[in-house]
């Protein structure tokens, strides 16, 4: 994958040439997209921590739990698959570090909701 960073119009000519050179004649596909920054590992791991915290006081799956966190943070999204319109659950890794932040405070509301206490997140000193 090449990762062109469109910050100036000499950037932005640079990334047409690049673009046009990979379609090429074969007129191959070439997606452009918002670069999102991936959740921190340590967001990751906090996030998955509460759900198992959670899942293992209710008694349902953790993917369960996740499942339910991200469709009430992110809602369903909707794609073609086999030339057919489904529904699907979020990818959270698509939704950067503000993303693990809202699965984070949502995790939380569940728990609230549940009865579950949760620990508090811990912040690294600077």
């Amino acid at each position: 994958m090449k990762v062109f960073p469109i910050n100036s119009r000499e950037a932005k000519d640079r990334a047409l040439q690049a673009v046009m050179k990979i379609m090429g004649a074969d007129g191959l596909e070439v997606i452009i997209r918002k670069r999102v920054e991936s959740g921190s590992k340590e967001q990751q791991a906090w996030f998955n921590m509460l759900v198992k915290m959670i899942a293992d006081d209710t008694g349902n799956a953790p993917e369960a739990i996740k499942a339910h966190v991200k469709i009430e943070a992110f809602g369903m999204e909707t794609g073609i698959v086999a030339g057919r319109t489904v529904e699907y659950i979020p990818r959270s890794d698509l939704h950067g570090m503000k993303g693990f932040s809202q699965l984070i405070e949502g995790t939380y509301r569940l728990g609230a909701e549940l009865g579950i206490v949760l620990p508090e997140p811990r912040v690294k000193a600077a």
